[in-house]
């Protein structure tokens, strides 16, 4: 049971750390959102101007820890447990912060899709952290 919700963890870590590098990058490298259709009239109640930073937020605080916690899983170090549930919060307030800063951003399959995998990270960690 362990390893299956180990395995489960790893593959939700993947694939969040590989959907928010690939989002981070489009965000970086267009900045103005139409590479992924995101106009920037969704940055009128935020301080930004463009996607740059919000494309580097996204990269530091999902891509790129979504899969080293992954690889630490891979590795069983100690207490990687404890980084699962992290990193599912990180993604929880990330879209909770995203709705209450611009609730017209709200994209149903994408946050939903999201959401469920936050909180299927906290709680597999917290299932593992109790095994």
């Amino acid at each position: 049971m362990k390893k299956n919700l180990r395995i489960v963890a790893v593959a939700l870590l993947f694939f969040l750390g590989i959907s928010a590098l690939f989002g981070s990058y489009q965000l970086i490298i267009d900045p103005s959102g139409k590479s992924i259709q995101m106009p920037l009239g969704l940055l009128n109640p935020t301080p930004f101007e463009n996607y740059f930073i919000p494309g580097i937020l996204l990269f530091l605080t999902n891509g790129v820890p979504a899969l080293l916690i992954g690889f630490i899983s891979i590795k069983k170090i100690d207490h990687f447990e404890y980084f699962v549930i992290l990193q599912g919060g990180i993604l929880f307030l990330w879209l909770t912060a995203e709705l209450i800063i611009n609730i017209d951003f709200y994209y149903p399959l994408a946050h939903a899709t999201y959401y469920i995998i936050a909180i299927l990270l906290m709680g597999i960690g917290l299932k593992l952290r109790r095994s």
